[in-house]
């Protein structure tokens, strides 16, 4: 009789166990941790960017070559460059060739400001600056390129040298975004800052004649940007916000 008992008791309390079981696992707070696991976090896009980064050492040789060039030649413009281009080598001597530079500014005339977060990294023997504007955890523009470039009067660029690092310090003093006023247009461009705004628009599918534009950019409060390659940055570009796009307010 005993033995019938306990063998009751056990398979009430098997029961109630699995009862309890299934309550835990269908509660709508299991669920959720469950299936958070599939949402990247909102900047993830720009961790991967950098997963491949590499890691550089710099040879005592090529080190005493460029302290040699950058003590001859050197103008008030280079001084900008050099002043971090050792301070960076000592910084990731033997590390990865890896940073990210913040730029804020106001690029759709919204009252909140607006972040663009561009990646200087080394992979595969190239070096890369990825610029994200990155909104309410959305990337809403993005520009890439490699091996950025500036004529630089110290001699550090040369087809008989490694450039990596030299590329590298480019990347981080000139490559992300700058962010313009409109003020720094001179009034006699305006006529051209039409016709391209127009053109650009009408490449879009977007047909707006020049009053229409003219109409836009009274009201667009925001900042004008150039970006791309630091030798070529010769054109200023700005956000249309009705088609979420960025065309060209001035190229030369």
């Amino acid at each position: 009789m005993k033995t019938l008992l306990n063998l009751l008791k056990q398979i009430l309390f098997g029961l109630i166990f699995n009862l309890f079981l299934i309550s835990c696992n269908s509660h709508p707070a299991t669920k959720a941790g469950k299936d958070s696991l599939t949402n990247q976090p909102a900047d993830s896009g720009q961790q991967k960017i950098a997963y491949n980064a590499g890691t550089l050492t710099i040879p005592p040789a090529l080190l005493k070559k460029y302290q040699e060039a950058c003590l001859h030649d050197t103008t008030s413009y280079d001084k900008k460059f050099i002043s971090n281009f050792f301070d960076l080598i000592k910084r990731f001597n033997g590390k990865k060739l890896d940073t990210t530079i913040l730029t804020v500014g106001n690029l759709d005339g919204d009252l909140d400001e607006d972040s663009i977060f561009s990646r200087v990294y080394y992979d595969s023997d190239d070096i890369y600056v990825d610029s994200k504007w990155i909104k309410n955890g959305d990337v809403i523009w993005e520009d890439k390129y490699t091996d950025p470039y500036i004529e630089l009067n110290a001699d550090l660029l040369d087809t008989s040298r490694d450039n990596t690092w030299v590329f590298f310090a480019i990347g981080v003093t000139y490559g992300p975004p700058d962010f313009e006023p409109r003020s720094v247009m001179d009034s006699s461009a305006l006529p051209m800052v039409y016709d391209q705004g127009v053109e650009d628009l009408k490449g879009m599918g977007i047909h707006m004649d020049k009053e229409q534009y003219k109409g836009y950019l009274r009201e667009f409060k925001g900042n004008l940007l150039a970006y791309g390659q630091p030798e070529s940055r010769e054109g200023l570009w700005i956000w249309y916000k009705p088609a979420g796009w960025m065309i060209t307010y001035y190229h030369p």
